[in-house]
């Protein structure tokens, strides 16, 4: 299934539900995220990882602590460093770089390049589950 959410283009790649982890759902989504786009600051109901396919986009974390790991250097398609994104604190995310989101750490990003971001994102919820919720900065489902 595909879906367009006002401009960024959502698909879903692949569903499971882990017979480890019963009652849960794990997906597999490609966002496409175009130029001048500032996404929702949202949560997320459970974890999700997230990789940067293309592009550059602008990472901020409002409430809990992100993990990031950089691309390898002097190969990206290797892991490199982490780094930790605390509450009030910006980063920007590169081809190669990822980051694993807990639920509940309030955050959003925001597209400031000419070229769209393209996200491989994981997702392990509960099934039925939004994959995110919108949120007021501190955490506040809005509706």
């Amino acid at each position: 299934p595909e879906a367009v959410t006002s401009v960024v283009f959502r698909e879903t790649l692949a569903i499971g539900f882990p017979p480890a982890a019963p009652g849960q759902t794990l997906e597999l989504v490609r966002y496409d995220i175009p130029a001048n786009i500032t996404l929702a600051v949202h949560i997320h109901p459970g974890m999700q990882v997230a990789y940067v396919v293309s592009g550059e986009l602008t990472y901020h974390v409002l409430t809990g602590t992100v993990e990031v790991r950089r691309a390898g250097d002097p190969d990206p398609t290797q892991p490199g460093p982490v780094e930790y994104i605390e509450a009030g604190s910006s980063t920007v995310l590169l081809p190669g770089d990822s980051v694993a989101e807990l639920p509940g750490a309030v955050h959003y990003g925001e597209n400031l390049g000419t070229e769209p971001v393209v996200l491989l994102a994981a997702t392990l919820l509960t099934t039925g589950e939004p994959a995110a919720i919108a949120t007021n900065p501190d955490g506040t489902p809005v509706p």
